[in-house]
């Protein structure tokens, strides 16, 4: 609950482009609420291959993103990190239990990263077509999936 509040804070943040640094670092917050919830609920999961594939395709982002970014570079740099720790374990998640919620949780974690990218992409290399609805599409279907696996998850603890 805490890092869909932090969420929905950072939305709010986004909407004023001043407010940009603090509505990443919101999302920054949830995004470590998030990897903390899936590690507290499946532990800690050491996947080599997610890792690489993960990390690979944000440090690949970043690097293309680098010569645009200016004063952004260490913000967006530990944002790139965090969001990819998150998916990195959100995706742990699935793949120690395949149950329905989980698949949700790893479907969600990848959407979240790619939002991200969209609003990277269109803030700091050029808007494009349609960028609002890919970006909040992506997003909300993120922020919806995570809610139904929580929910879920716990109405099976409660049974």
């Amino acid at each position: 609950m805490a890092a869909l509040f932090f969420c929905l804070v950072g939305d709010v943040l986004l909407l004023f482009e001043a407010y940009f640094v603090y509505g990443l670092a919101t999302f920054l917050v949830g995004h470590v609420l998030f990897a903390l919830a899936f590690i507290r609920h499946k532990g800690f999961y050491l996947h080599w291959g997610s890792f690489v594939v993960l990390f690979g395709i944000a440090t690949a982002l970043f690097f293309w993103l680098k010569p645009d970014l200016g004063a952004f570079m260490v913000p967006v740099a530990l944002y790139v990190l965090v969001i990819s720790f998150m998916a990195w374990q959100g995706i742990g998640t699935f793949l120690r239990d395949r149950a329905k919620p989980y698949r949700w949780i790893a479907v969600a974690v990848l959407l979240f990263m790619l939002s991200d990218t969209m609003i990277a992409i269109a803030k700091f290399k050029s808007p494009f077509y349609l960028s609002s609805l890919v970006i909040l599409g992506s997003y909300w279907l993120s922020i919806a999936l995570i809610a139904n696996a929580t929910y879920h998850i716990l109405s099976a603890k409660r049974d």
